[in-house]
């Protein structure tokens, strides 16, 4: 037995169906136009994403920037990390600030500074002295962590201002200053690990004569004083480490004492120092001697030295360096090796005296 057909009226369906694909086919071009600008929008290019939005486009307004409003900005928040405010302050004409936003992201440790004092004295400024005095700096051939030789730093205790102490005050300084200014700003920014490790050979008979320690390694922004620095003490036992923090705009200063440990004499040793600089809890100082850890501090670490009026990039600087006391006649003698600055996360061996 045969189920009858029931015969279905097609064409009231049919109908919706070609209206459409005649719209489709009208407007297929647009389609694919649409379609390449969504795809160059969702890539990235701005521009489009904007074009798009002023057509109406939400997903497209998504994309696209906020614009930052400069009208409060401040130097110090531009300091403090802020990459909005730093672009403000550089649209401006402010080239510190541009000198922030320009420093290429750092994504791996990367070498930016080294000195093996092998071949010549490399990139560093002698302070205040701007050439090697004979009697301050000398490339030694007795004594090298490695290679063939080292740099020997001489300060005698009763300098006088006509030769190499800081003429402006009678302080008595013998200092290497390393990197040039685009090094130097590498290796000042604020949020990023930096890695500085060298060697320092202590003679036996390096004097303990005054209650006045040296300063023999320090970062230094200006005038307000070194943002770390670590200071044979003035008798010639121990090494001390302290360093000191502002709030962004160089206010609320605050010294800290990071320890001491034995001076170790009549031997290299090597130093790896990271610093992750910060205003906030989020600071890293941490310090290795030959490979034990010897501070291990978090919190603020850094300086606002241009907020304090000084150019804002600190300098890693070696050698002998006190006050205005007179020692006597003795004289004061430390080599240094194997220099070298990172920065990036994990940039312990690439700064490791070898």
């Amino acid at each position: 037995m045969k189920l009858p057909i029931r015969h279905i009226p097609l064409l009231p369906l049919l109908i919706p169906i070609l209206l459409a694909s005649c719209q489709l086919g009208d407007s297929q071009e647009d389609f694919e136009v649409q379609s390449a600008e969504t795809r160059a929008c969702r890539a990235g290019d701005v521009d489009v994403c904007i074009e798009l939005c002023d057509q109406g486009d939400e997903r497209a307004c998504t994309r696209v920037p906020e614009e930052a409003d400069c009208s409060s900005v401040t130097k110090a928040d531009c300091r403090a990390g802020d990459t909005s405010a730093c672009q403000c302050l550089c649209d401006a004409g402010d080239q510190p600030a541009c000198d922030r936003i320009t420093a290429p992201p750092v994504l791996d440790a990367e070498l930016v500074y080294e000195n093996d004092f092998e071949s010549d004295w490399g990139v560093l400024d002698f302070q205040p002295c701007f050439e090697p005095y004979p009697f301050s700096f000398e490339l030694d051939r007795s004594l090298a962590r490695s290679g063939q030789q080292s740099a020997r730093v001489e300060n005698p205790g009763n300098q006088t201002n006509d030769t190499c102490s800081d003429t402006s005050d009678g302080k008595h300084r013998a200092e290497m200053a390393h990197g040039d200014r685009e090094t130097r700003i590498l290796y000042s920014q604020v949020g990023v690990d930096t890695w500085f490790g060298f060697s320092m050979f202590v003679p036996e008979d390096y004097p303990g004569v005054s209650p006045v320690g040296s300063i023999v390694t320090q970062l230094n922004g200006g005038k307000s004083g070194p943002e770390f620095e670590m200071i044979i003490t003035g008798d010639a036992t121990r090494l001390s480490f302290s360093q000191k923090s502002s709030d962004p705009g160089g206010q609320n200063g605050l010294n800290q004492s990071l320890g001491k440990v034995p001076l170790i004499k009549g031997r290299w040793v090597d130093f790896v120092i990271l610093r992750r600089r910060s205003f906030a809890a989020d600071g890293v100082t941490r310090i290795w001697m030959d490979g034990t850890i010897v501070v291990d501090e978090e919190g603020p670490n850094a300086v606002d030295y241009e907020g304090l009026g000084n150019a804002g990039t600190l300098r890693l600087k070696n050698g002998i360096y006190w006050g205005t006391a007179d020692k006597g006649p003795s004289t004061f003698v430390l080599y240094f090796d194997s220099v070298k600055i990172a920065t990036g996360p994990d940039g312990y061996d690439l700064v490791a005296p070898q």
